[in-house]
């Protein structure tokens, strides 16, 4: 009886150790994520009870700068700073959107904005142009949903503070959204981008 109560106390006493030691590396890695103070309200932007950000990864490359194709050609975007961020709504075991955030070079801003413009005219989805608070956003999106990877990709840009957010809301599948029709689907949508365009504080 007393071996027994004293392996059951090493079990547990290396469970907590484990659980310890993941806490310590979690903190450790949230530490280490260093943003301006342009970025860091969206890193701390909250979504509502429901959907919550479950992962953030920072950018980790030597060249200050990302391609995108357009009719084929490459081009330069610059990132001097950059972060992913996934969210995901409670209980639901797949990710609701893929955002990325972004901060440009000040004096190529204006040109990284026209490419993209650009590079979305070009795609070929049912797009439009709106503006919340200070984004400008724009909109690609399918008509229907469980229609490839995504069902939207919108972008945003804000001028004053030289920041480009892409958002990539993802199809989840029937068992996993929380959404029946794409009329529900535009709520959330909705809701989402603009709380995502009041964490910039203006």
């Amino acid at each position: 009886m007393k071996m027994r109560r004293r392996s059951i106390c090493v079990i547990v006493l290396s469970f907590s150790l484990l659980f310890w030691l993941l806490s310590q590396f979690l903190d450790e890695k949230s530490a280490s994520i260093s943003a301006s103070e342009v970025l860091k309200p969206f890193l701390s932007c909250t979504f509502g009870e429901e959907l919550q950000v479950v992962r953030v990864d920072e950018r980790v490359c030597a060249e200050p700068f990302r391609h995108i194709k357009i009719n084929n050609q490459e081009f330069e975007i610059s990132v001097v700073e950059g972060f992913r961020v996934m969210l995901a709504f409670a209980g639901r075991d797949y990710y609701f959107a893929n955002l990325k955030i972004e901060r440009s070079e000040a004096e190529k801003y204006l040109d990284d904005k026209r490419m993209l413009i650009q590079q979305i005219n070009s795609n070929g989805l049912a797009g439009y142009f709106q503006k919340i608070g200070d984004f400008d956003v724009y909109v690609e999106e399918k008509e229907e949903l469980d229609s490839g990877g995504s069902i939207g990709v919108y972008t945003l840009f804000s001028d004053t503070k030289k920041v480009i957010l892409t958002a990539y809301i993802l199809n989840q599948g029937e068992e996993q959204r929380v959404f029946e029709s794409m009329d529900e689907y535009r709520d959330i949508r909705d809701l989402f981008l603009e709380r995502l365009c009041s964490c910039s504080g203006s």
